[in-house]
């Protein structure tokens, strides 16, 4: 049985996933791209519409993607809050979701080899947009290591059955799912 059909049930629980998507090919040395990346764009669709920030994630040495990502914002007027701490960790953008900034950038994720352009994207819902509060509280959905991992850390039963509609053109083998119930609801 494809390990999304387990939670089929309707009900009025909320759920969180872990996905990791096995297969990849490596066009040039180092460079690990997803064989099936469809899901990456209708995730973004699914759970933008509820969400009202953003975060891309960017390492340094990628300087390319991230002046272009900041350009793109930046030419948008949203750009709230540059995150570059100068040790081991990515530089973030965090920025005000706009349907402007899904259509032009989030969708348009992938690089000359078909990988995610940025190392991490999460799509949160804040109540204060001056993102003075902690927004790692905040994320619904997380796709990081190049979209290579997929964290959702709330969705409703009819969210559910949409994931699980987004990864059935996955066989069992291209994917690692955890998925379960949330205990505060």
């Amino acid at each position: 049985m494809h390990p999304l059909k387990v939670l089929s049930k309707s009900s009025c629980y909320m759920y969180k996933a872990h996905i990791e998507i096995r297969m990849y090919h490596e066009p040039i040395s180092g460079v690990m791209v997803p064989i099936h990346t469809a899901h990456y764009q209708e995730l973004i669709h699914l759970f933008a519409p509820t969400c009202n920030f953003f975060e891309l994630s960017c390492w340094r040495e990628e300087a390319k993607v991230l002046q272009d990502a900041e350009q793109k914002i930046c030419s948008k007027g949203i750009l709230l809050q540059k995150i570059d701490h100068p040790t081991h960790t990515p530089v973030r953008l965090v920025s005000e979701l706009s349907p402007t900034i899904v259509d032009e950038l989030l969708i348009k994720p992938f690089d000359e080899y078909g990988r995610v352009k940025w190392f991490g994207l999460s799509l949160g819902k804040a109540f204060d947009l001056t993102l003075k509060e902690n927004t790692e509280k905040s994320i619904i959905l997380e796709l990081s290591h190049w979209g290579k991992e997929i964290h959702i850390y709330k969705m409703s039963d009819e969210e559910l059955k949409d994931v699980q509609s987004i990864f059935s053109y996955l066989r069992e083998e291209y994917i690692s799912l955890d998925v379960s119930k949330l205990l505060d609801f």
